[in-house]
């Protein structure tokens, strides 16, 4: 999933040619899970898009509250080979694993998960604006689990660039990502709310509603 480049999500359909590929000419396959590590409704993206089996090394953090290389046993590194800027704190790995422990116990992942939950009602919530009262100010909602983008106005970064800082000014946090055009993306909590993701919708209405 692109995460600077727009927050746009890619299908399982176009990963597993270029993994097949990977795999005929013996190139190992590395997933950048840095950002995207608990947050797509799976504890890693690779397994929302059900291509685990073609990956070799997988990097975290972030939300892990430290960095970890995995790998399979094939890349198992050999004693002091392996070092990190940040490898963790015995309190930064007791926080992840409290962490991963309330995840995957409290019902947060899977197809009918919270994470999901989450997804889907913030989503539907700015497709609703893009259809209401903010008529086609808040198009092409979407994202991945708990990373939600939206396009404000025409998505030139001069309006986003202004509709963030307002946003702000308003109560609530955003940042700006793609190209032509740029969006605003949120990293949502797991912990929200339903009550929370109304106030958010409602902030990011009255943001629009404001003009530039």
């Amino acid at each position: 999933m692109l995460g600077e480049g727009g927050y746009q999500p890619a299908p399982t359909e176009f990963f597993v040619p270029l993994l097949d590929f990977c795999k005929q000419e013996g190139i190992p396959v590395w997933a950048d899970e840095v950002q995207t590590f608990s947050r797509t409704g799976e504890l890693f993206a690779f397994e929302t898009l059900k291509i685990g089996h073609y990956i070799d090394l997988c990097t975290i953090a972030k939300t892990a509250q430290l960095g970890a290389t995995l790998y399979t046993e094939e890349f198992n590194p050999k004693p002091g080979l392996i070092a990190g800027t940040f490898s963790g704190s015995t309190v930064s790995m007791t926080t992840g694993m409290a962490m991963i422990d309330m995840l995957t116990q409290e019902g947060y992942l899977g197809a009918n998960g919270r994470i999901q939950q989450i997804h889907k009602k913030f989503v539907s919530g700015l497709n609703r604006l893009n259809e209401s009262t903010c008529k086609n100010k808040a198009s092409d909602a979407g994202g991945l689990g708990l990373m939600v983008a939206f396009t404000p106005f025409d998505g030139k970064k001069e309006q986003v660039d202004a509709f963030l800082k307002k946003l702000f000014n308003n109560g609530l946090i955003a940042f700006g990502c793609g190209k032509d055009p740029v969006r605003v993306r949120f990293l949502v909590p797991a912990i929200i709310q339903d009550r929370d993701i109304e106030i958010a919708l409602s902030l990011i209405e009255k943001t629009i509603l404001e003009g530039l």
